[in-house]
This record gives C-alpha cells, sequence and structure tokens, in this order.
C-alpha cells in the first residue's frame, strides 16, 4: 500500500510538517514558557499568523518577559538614607 508513494510524495509531507511547526511556533513557546498570557498569542498565531507580521508579533510577545500582567517589575535599591 506504501510502494506507491515516492520521493515526491514524502517531501510534499515533510515540507507540510515542517510548515505546520513554524507556523505554530509562537504559540509552542508560549506554551512552553507558561507565558501567562499564552491564550491571546494563540489567539493572534491562529488569527494573524497568516501574514507575516501577525506571525512576528505573536512570536515577539511569547519571547516577552514573563512577569504577570498588568503589574511591573520589582527592583530592590537596597536601604535608603
Amino acid at each position: 500500500m506504501f510502494a506507491r508513494f515516492g520521493l515526491p510524495e514524502l517531501l510534499i509531507v515533510i515540507f507540510i510538517a515542517v510548515g505546520a511547526l513554524l507556523y505554530f511556533a509562537p504559540m509552542v513557546v508560549a506554551i512552553r514558557r507558561k507565558h501567562p498570557s499564552m491564550v491571546g498569542i494563540a489567539i493572534v498565531n491562529m488569527l494573524l499568523g497568516w501574514s507575516l507580521v501577525g506571525w512576528v508579533i505573536a512570536l515577539i510577545w511569547a519571547l516577552g518577559p514573563l512577569d504577570q500582567v498588568g503589574q511591573r517589575r520589582r527592583t530592590f535599591r537596597g536601604p535608603q538614607p
């Protein structure tokens, strides 16, 4: 049954698989990093990922800081005189 498939068909399957992995890369990065905005990143990736701009925005957002949404980073400056 599988003997009828040759190299061109295999290359097509590999191309589709690699394309799907690249397309969903921002969503995978957000899930692996447990990003607090992973749902928003997934929505932007799925709805706007087809355009290069939407995909880049989702990727930058997924790679952004993991602070809680709406909170500032706190740095310890030591005791104040």
